[in-house]
């Protein structure tokens, strides 16, 4: 709730779901969700082509889950709490995702 209410102030429009597979826009991603974890649903997610930016929130803030969220196709990760200044510059930063060539 607090994220939808940051980045609505940042003028990002926000669309909330249950699961990751319920996930088609989103730039906010949960990292333990029912069903598809943050982690599957990003694997997916580039594989059937979606390029629009993934960003990674958890409430866990150690080095190897953004290295982690990085390595799947996300594009950054945000821990909680929500830093505003941090998380605008993130969405500010976002560059597309590296493409496997494989």
């Amino acid at each position: 709730m607090v994220a939808d209410i940051i980045l609505t102030k940042l003028e990002h429009s926000v669309i909330g779901v249950e699961s990751g597979r319920e996930a088609i826009d989103l730039v906010l991603m949960d990292l333990q969700m029912p069903q598809l974890d943050g982690y599957e649903t990003t694997r997916l997610l580039r594989k059937n082509g979606f390029s629009k930016p993934i960003i990674a929130l958890s409430a866990n803030a150690q080095n190897e889950v953004g290295e982690a969220c990085l390595a799947v196709g996300m594009n950054g990760y945000a821990s909680n709490p929500i830093d505003i200044n941090g998380l605008k510059e993130l969405l500010d930063g976002l560059k597309p995702p590296a493409r496997s060539h494989a």
